[in-house]
């Protein structure tokens, strides 16, 4: 009877459990990585107990089906598809949805393991041979950030507030994407264009020319260069920022920035109009860091531009008045063939800068306190043109032909009005001036490269360049000047200077040379060089007096004249490079003859011949990959050059005049430097130390004289003592937890120097002690906060009788707080604090307060379109200042700047990459 009554029990408990209630749910499997709906995946429900199954089913191609669950119990459903991890989740039955389907996200195995080694392999930054690589994921930044943003943020890299860029202590002279050039020029423009989020590294080195790095002799010519390594899949599609921004009065903001990638082709088009003097004013002369300059070995010391003396403006906005620009420009880089592939760089500049300025200077000099006081109104207008070409043609499997041109033109209108007096003790005054100087020129530039590459066998290659430089310089203009001196404070002479002035300088370059490398056995390899340079300058002023009836024709030969300088210099040299898993050693000695011609007025040549030497040698220890340290050392002859050689006197400010000196002998610098790096992935910790010293035998210096009206006039001439120190260190760590990154810089800059003055020779030092403190929280998408405190210390000590020591301190705070008050709102302040304490000379202690406010309102789910109200210098506060003490003078100047200023701004940004839809 027992057993019938257990098996009719068993029977009423399984009939319950068949007609417990049920509801039929929709669940959908999807890849999250790219969002891809999975096909034929297998859903199965078990109970949580012992795991039984109770129901399953299989997704159709939209990656949906329907599954049903009894209301109560409690189950597991489990994801099964090849390739992928398996999912598994308890079930809530009380959160699921019977309208809305239920999401399952799976992710591929190598999806997770390429995870694992990410988090627990690759550090945020590391040392990968000379070059230091970041990360960029591993430093959180906003979604729609740009990848000045993220600079910021890493160890070592500093940006100022006008986006300027410094990589350990050094400024930034190229920046680059996927190690192609890309509006080089013009750091900040890449910098505050481009989204953060399309980068995979960040990479810093001191990029080298394209002979030097295939032949791995240095020539001493690199740059510090920040290369953007993108993320696969954003190297193919295309991405952009419209800006529009108007404060409904003078101000306005415009900017368009559109790039198109397709792997090996990459199209970039930008154009900014805008007066806020924010992007796309830079102007930098990469000439001086490229394949087109010629290095100290190569130039016989007249190939850079000689601009004239009517030339006073570099055509560059320097943070200071009031700019109007409008500018443009185009990038394309392609492979071509096979064989051929070219880089284009476009730029368009036109100007406008109107400036006003006071300048307040004071020395002591024989007991004597001397102190001037000018005031200048600058209205200038730059129009540049400028394009780079760069093709490397494949010749071979073992040999390939660089070729680059380099081509600008640049016009100049240049309107200086100024203003000065000069005293003695404050109280007597010596000489005042008003002078005006209007005048228009012309800057062309083509240079020309060429560089064969051959790889005769695996121990041997060959490379042989040819560059022709040639620069041209001509401008023409009116100076007038009237010049009042006093004696006891009374008129003593008055003059008055109005002349016409005609001046050209023109400049041609040749040079050619060749590498032989040897690699003898795994360890050692030489190098034999051969260097050749031809060069030819010319400067021609003429300066005309003003007729009684109003034309200028009567030339002054005090001021005119002709000054021709050619020559050409022959160098060999022999490099060992010594290389194990521990120690790579390079020592180079180079040795060569130069001959320099020299006439005046067509007549009397004057020949020099001077011996060249240049010795190098570099050390690279690594105690292990991410832990090495860096000597080197190099010598080189610095030949003077046509400016500080020509003797005709130059009147552009007849209170202050300055005359050449044919006989200035070549100096010798010798330069010593030393860096230390060692960073610690597991602690995120890291520190970096660099160190520089050089010193000039016989190097250049001024002799002057300031006569009883201060008037000075002064030439060139060769001294000894002139020394320059600098030391850079930087320390980044992650403390509590990783929630605060903590930045110390510290860095000292100095130098010795000498020069005549009034027949007494001044030694002085001078000292810039300074220290950065930069603590910072980040929450992704919550908030921000920067606490940047600057500490400064300036300090001139003069060596010689009679002059006093002069120091200030300078006091700078940058705090940065950024809040996302909702999902898609942001607000921003950065307030920048410079206080410069009560100074003996200047008087009171003063300060500059630059407060900024921004709140950021993004539309659409991916954020692409943005509404932007910006407060700039709420508290009207940003007074143009700056200090400067050098030698045995101190200078103070005050600028217009622009003020208070509320802005409106719309901005899209938009993408469209291969695995991203359009945003």
């Amino acid at each position: 009877m027992k057993p019938i009554l257990v098996l009719l029990l068993a029977l009423l408990c399984a009939k319950m459990a068949h007609t417990q209630t049920r509801k039929n749910y929709k669940f959908q499997v999807i890849d999250s990585a790219i969002n891809q709906k999975m096909e034929y995946a297998t859903i199965i429900l078990t109970r949580a107990s012992d795991s039984i199954m109770v129901n399953s089913c299989r997704t159709n191609i939209e990656g949906f089906c329907m599954l049903s669950i009894p209301d109560s119990g409690h189950f597991i459903i489990r994801v099964i598809y090849p390739g992928y991890v398996d999912f598994a989740e308890r079930i809530d039955q009380t959160k699921l949805n019977s309208n809305e389907p239920y999401i399952v996200p799976i992710k591929q195995i190598t999806h997770y393991l390429k995870e694992v080694i990410v988090k627990n392999v690759i550090a945020k930054m590391r040392l990968r041979g000379d070059t230091i690589e970041f990360r960029a994921d591993s430093f959180l930044t906003d979604k729609n950030a740009s990848v000045e943003d993220l600079l910021k943020r890493l160890p070592g890299i500093s940006v100022d507030r006008n986006g300027n860029l410094s990589a350990f202590g050094r400024p930034v002279e190229k920046l680059m994407i996927d190690g192609e050039e890309y509006f080089s020029e013009d750091p900040t423009l890449v910098t505050r264009s481009l989204r953060s989020n399309i980068i995979e590294k960040v990479q810093v080195f001191d990029k080298a020319t394209d002979q030097a790095a295939f032949s791995k002799v240095k020539d001493g010519n690199t740059a510090k260069t920040i290369n953007l390594e993108l993320k696969a899949d954003k190297k193919k599609g295309y991405f952009g920022k419209i800006k529009a921004g108007t404060n409904f009065g003078s101000y306005y903001d415009n900017q368009v920035m559109i790039n198109r990638f397709n792997g090996d082709q990459k199209l970039a088009i930008f154009l900014i109009h805008s007066n806020l003097g924010e992007t796309g004013l830079s102007w930098n002369d990469t000439r001086t860091y490229s394949d087109f300059a010629l290095t100290s070995k190569e130039s016989v010391g007249f190939g850079s531009p000689q601009p004239s003396s009517l030339d006073i403006w570099d055509g560059n906005f320097q943070n200071r008045g009031l700019p109007n620009v409008l500018t443009g420009g185009i990038h394309f880089n392609d492979k071509l063939s096979n064989s051929i592939s070219s880089n284009l760089n476009y730029k368009y500049n036109n100007l406008h800068l109107n400036l006003l300025s006071t300048n307040q200077q004071q020395f002591r000099l024989n007991n004597i306190f001397y102190s001037n006081y000018q005031s200048t109104i600058i209205r200038n207008r730059a129009n540049t043109h400028r394009g780079i070409i760069k093709t490397i043609v494949k010749l071979s499997n073992s040999s390939n032909l660089i070729i680059g041109v380099d081509l600008s033109n640049n016009s100049k209108a240049i309107n200086n009005n100024t203003a000065s007096t000069l005293f003695t003790d404050t109280t007597s005054k010596l000489n005042s001036q008003h002078r005006s100087l209007v005048a228009n020129g012309n800057d062309r530039i083509f240079n020309i490269s060429l560089l064969w590459q051959k790889r005769i066998n695996t121990n041997v290659t060959f490379s042989i360049s040819s560059k022709l430089l040639n620069n041209w310089n001509r401008f023409n203009g009116f100076i007038t000047a009237n010049d009042s001196l006093f004696r006891n404070n009374m008129l003593n002479k008055d003059s008055l200077t109005n002349q016409l002035k005609n001046d050209s300088y023109e400049n041609v370059s040749a040079n050619t040379k060749a590498i032989l490398t040897v690699v003898l056995n795994p360890l050692s390899t030489f190098a034999f060089t051969t260097n050749y340079t031809y060069n030819k300058s010319q400067s021609t002023l003429s300066s005309f007096n003003k007729t009684a009836n109003g034309e200028y024709v009567l030339k002054d030969s005090l001021y005119s004249g002709i000054y021709d300088v050619s020559g050409h210099n022959t160098s060999l040299g022999l490099t060992y490079i010594f290389a194990n898993t521990k120690i790579i050693s390079t020592t180079t000695i180079e040795t060569g003859i130069s001959s320099i011609n020299q006439m005046y007025q067509k007549e009397n040549p004057f020949l020099q011949k001077r011996f060249l030497f240049f010795p190098s040698t570099n050390l690279t220890y690594k105690f292990k990959s991410q832990h090495s340290i860096i000597f080197d050392y190099s010598g080189a002859t610095i030949l003077p050059q046509l400016n500080q050689l020509q003797p005709i006197l130059t009147n552009i400010d007849p209170l202050n005049q300055l005359v050449g000196n044919p006989a200035l002998s070549p100096a010798f610098r010798n330069s010593f430097f030393i860096s230390y790096i060692n960073f610690n992935s597991s602690k995120q910790k890291n520190f970096s130390f660099e160190g520089s010293y050089s010193f000039d035998i016989n190097g250049f210096s001024t002799s002057g004289n300031i006569d009883e009206f201060g008037k000075r006039t002064y030439s060139l001439i060769n001294l000894q003592r002139n020394k320059r120190v600098s030391i850079y260190c930087s320390y980044s760590k992650s403390i509590f937890s990783k929630l605060i990154e903590l930045n110390i810089v510290a860095r000292v800059n100095g130098g010795e120097n000498s020069k005549i003055l009034n027949g007494l020779t001044i030694l002085t030092k001078s000292i810039n002690y300074g220290l950065t403190i930069n603590p910072s929280i980040y929450q992704q998408d919550k908030f921000s906060t920067e606490l940047k405190t600057s500490l400064e210390l300036n300090s001139v000590k003069s060596l010689s009788p009679n002059i006093e020591k002069d120091q200030y301190l300078n006091i700078v705070f940058q705090p940065v707080v950024s809040f996302n008050l909702q999902k898609f709102t942001v607000l921003k302040m950065d307030w920048f604090v410079t206080k410069y304490p009560t100074n003996r000379i200047y008087g009171n202690a003063q300060s500059i307060s630059l407060l900024n406010l921004s709140i950021t309102h993004s539309i659409f789910k991916q954020r692409s379109f943005s509404f932007q109200f910006y407060a700039k210098n709420i508290l009207n506060n940003d007074t143009g200042l700056s200090r400067y003490v050098n030698n045995n003078y101190s200078t103070q100047t005050t600028f217009n700047t622009i003020g208070r200023y509320f802005m409106l701004s719309m901005n899209y940004l938009f993408s469209k990459t291969s695995k991203s839809q359009t945003k």
